[in-house]
């Protein structure tokens, strides 16, 4: 079987810090319906790492039963573990799952010849499609092109690899030695077309859990020949992919969502708005499993989001602002403000550590107006009064637009 096109490699939904099945369907459907051509529980983006068994089990599991065989499903069943990998990825198999992906073992540093026989052991012992994942960055090994080659040649099931790298020298090698109908799929949004331009076969994406109709369409143009409209649409997204990795994976992306969902999960689907429906984990104790350091805490209040990222806050804030006021084709105000934070920190002179709040506001509320957003400890909050913005030397002032999406006048004052 030959994987190709793109692939979302999807979010897990959270509620009350258990998998939100309603919300994980909702998404499903919707990434079917706007043309998507394939589907990839339990990856990265899907917080595998952090998951249960149970629940790494159940997520493949209705993620198959709600595709039911509409587009592809290629699970991820990959641990550092080989004999965990080969309980998983037989599990995928008596699943449904269309094939299996498996992530080199992380942590570990193993040598090639180590990951040759890791992929051997699980070839040998599951008869189903199966996908190295190849991501440097997050396991500390590489998955060489030489090693790729001798496993497509050696293991018919071993049917394609998610390469991640990012190099395209990496890429093009991968092409070169592999068999013909051996697949190669991007896991960088940003290379994607160029790895297909070389004789890649599609990638698996993290943008699309926002824009699934778009990146499929980018793969139908280019595959249909139309190299102009490809790029046309790669270069459209090629902010919002750089903005979505701003920060680590996948939490820009889970924060998109959650400003985005009233539009793009949950329409027609359930009555109540975005507070716990989002595929999102919207507050501390429902953000656990992204238990890291600079992790955004989201807190949706009717159509008002409050995102408090610890770290620079830079244009890059800003500009997730204005895509998802593109995106979503409603009226936005994006404000900026920083602050120090509330503990004082140990640093060398000359090196500044911020606290950025990015506000949000819906078409419904005026954020001039509104008494207060603020997360359930009250610890952050937007006044009462026209949006400020502090200057620094990494942050451009406050911009704002109308229902139309143009910006006016008050872009050009800083204070």
């Amino acid at each position: 079987m030959q994987f190709s096109g793109a692939l979302t490699a999807l979010v897990t939904p959270f509620r009350n810090n258990e998998l939100d099945e309603e919300a994980y369907r909702a998404f499903i459907e919707h990434q079917i319906s706007e043309g998507i051509h394939g589907l990839v529980p339990c990856g990265t983006t899907g917080e595998s790492a952090t998951l249960t068994h149970e629940e790494h089990e159940r997520v493949i599991e209705i993620c198959i039963d709600q595709v039911k065989g509409r587009v592809p499903v290629l699970a991820g069943a990959g641990s550092n573990n080989t004999a965990e990998a080969i309980r998983l990825t037989k599990f995928a198999k008596k699943a449904g799952a269309d094939g299996a992906l498996l992530i080199t073992p992380y942590y570990n540093k193993p040598t090639q010849e180590g990951m040759y026989q890791h992929y051997k052991a699980i070839a040998q012992a599951v008869d189903m499609p199966l996908v190295p994942y190849n991501v440097p960055g997050r396991t500390g090994c590489n998955l060489l092109p030489a090693t790729v080659a001798r496993l497509a040649h050696d293991f018919s099931n071993i049917v394609g690899v998610k390469e991640a790298t990012g190099d395209m020298m990496q890429g093009s090698r991968v092409l070169e030695s592999c068999p013909e109908k051996f697949s190669v799929l991007s896991g960088d949004d940003l290379t994607a077309l160029s790895l297909m331009a070389l004789g890649g076969t599609g990638v698996i994406s993290v943008t699309s859990n926002l824009v699934p109709g778009r990146v499929a369409a980018m793969c139908n143009a280019f595959n249909k020949g139309d190299l102009k409209e490809a790029a046309r649409i790669h270069h459209s997204l090629f902010p919002l992919h750089e903005a979505l990795f701003f920060e680590s994976n996948p939490i820009p992306a889970k924060t998109a969502l959650a400003l985005v969902s009233d539009y793009i999960v949950l329409r027609g689907h359930r009555q109540n708005r975005a507070r716990d429906e989002v595929p999102v984990l919207a507050d501390a104790h429902r953000n656990h499993r992204l238990d890291v350091q600079c992790r955004p805490l989201a807190v949706v209040r009717k159509t008002v989001v409050v995102v408090e990222l610890e770290g620079n806050a830079d244009q890059r804030g800003h500009r997730i602002g204005e895509l998802l006021r593109q995106l979503v084709g409603t009226r936005f105000v994006l404000s900026v403000r920083l602050r120090a934070s509330k503990k004082k920190r140990k640093r060398k002179p000359g090196t500044q550590v911020e606290m950025g709040s990015f506000c949000f506001a819906g078409p419904h509320e005026n954020p001039l107006k509104m008494e207060s957003a603020h997360r359930a400890d009250d610890s952050l909050k937007a006044k009462s009064r026209p949006l400020r913005h502090e200057k620094t030397a990494r942050c451009e002032a406050p911009r704002f637009f109308d229902a139309a999406g143009h910006k006016d006048a008050r872009n050009t004052q800083r204070e």
